[in-house]
């Protein structure tokens, strides 16, 4: 069964994020992941539904590392929601990638319930249900 991946590097997101969409979305499975390499293997295994990512998501040196798995994901026909702490980064995603949707990220709860909205309405595209 292919997953939800949620790659964000900051645990603090990720964990609450991913508690949450469980909850939500009883019927699907989650992965939360923290780092390119294994966010990268599974999209190379097709292991993903669709990915919520964190543009930022930082590598070694510094780089980001968020923009070379969009761009997988494309390959992949994977539908992402590009979420980000930063609205200028969400703005150059909006400017030069494809993605279903593009989520301001904080820690409120709004920030939350406009990822689960989201996320909705990309199941629903899939699934053909709710």
């Amino acid at each position: 069964m292919k997953e939800i991946l949620v790659v964000d590097d900051d645990p603090g997101f990720r964990i609450p994020l991913v508690d949450i969409l469980r909850l939500e979305f009883p019927k699907e499975r989650f992965r939360g992941v923290a780092d390119f390499d294994c966010a990268g293997a599974l999209l190379d295994e097709q292991m993903a539904k669709v990915m919520l990512l964190d543009i930022c998501l930082q590598g070694s040196g510094g780089a980001h590392h968020g923009h070379a798995l969009l761009a997988m994901a494309r390959d992949y026909q994977v539908p992402v929601i590009v979420i980000s702490g930063s609205e200028a980064e969400l703005q150059t995603a909006r400017e030069t990638h494809e993605a279903i949707a593009h989520v301001l990220k904080d820690a409120t709860p709004q920030s939350f319930t406009r990822i689960v909205a989201a996320l909705k309405l990309i199941l629903v595209a899939i699934n053909g249900h709710e």
